[in-house]
């Protein structure tokens, strides 16, 4: 069985072994724009979660006109070098994914659509090949599609060399 514990920072305050009540605070302080309270932290520790096989879940508030009321969630899967990011409502569902973290059930990874954002993290860079952060900038699937068509061009290009 892996050891694990939490901690959670929300601006200047560091908790360790957080508990569901400080779950509820952290998103009932959520306040857009002070940056004491924008965002928190919930992180685990851990022998299997230490140096770049860090885990955590994040979340800020996105304040602009068009996204009043929702909040970008990010969390980074340590054992995969890997970062992704979705979006959700704020209060009840953010609630519901922090404690589903914090509670080390999976249940959380799919109350939101969570997108790839590694190739945003120069951090994790090292642990993946560039074409890996190409295809991060197509749609899912569009990426292999194209490099097979690509394929089949040169295949074909080459066999009318030897004609």
């Amino acid at each position: 069985m892996i050891d694990i514990s939490f901690s959670l920072k929300t601006g200047s305050t560091f908790l360790t072994n957080p508990t569901p009540q400080d779950i509820f605070q952290a998103v009932e302080n959520l306040t857009p724009g002070s940056s004491a309270t924008d965002y928190f932290i919930l992180q685990k520790h851990g022998a299997a979660f230490e140096g770049p096989k860090m885990s955590f879940l994040q979340t800020c508030l996105q304040n602009g006109p068009y996204n009043w009321g929702m909040a970008i969630v990010e969390y980074r899967d340590g054992k995969q070098a890997r970062q992704y990011r979705a979006h959700t409502d704020t209060g009840q569902a953010l609630i519901d994914l922090f404690l589903s973290y914090l509670n080390n059930d999976d249940a959380w990874l799919k109350m939101v659509l969570w997108r790839d954002a590694t190739f945003r993290f120069p951090d994790l860079y090292p642990f993946h090949p560039e074409t890996e952060f190409a295809k991060g900038f197509f749609p899912e699937g569009e990426w292999d599609k194209l490099m097979q068509e690509k394929k089949q061009h040169e295949n074909s290009f080459f066999e009318s060399l030897g004609d």
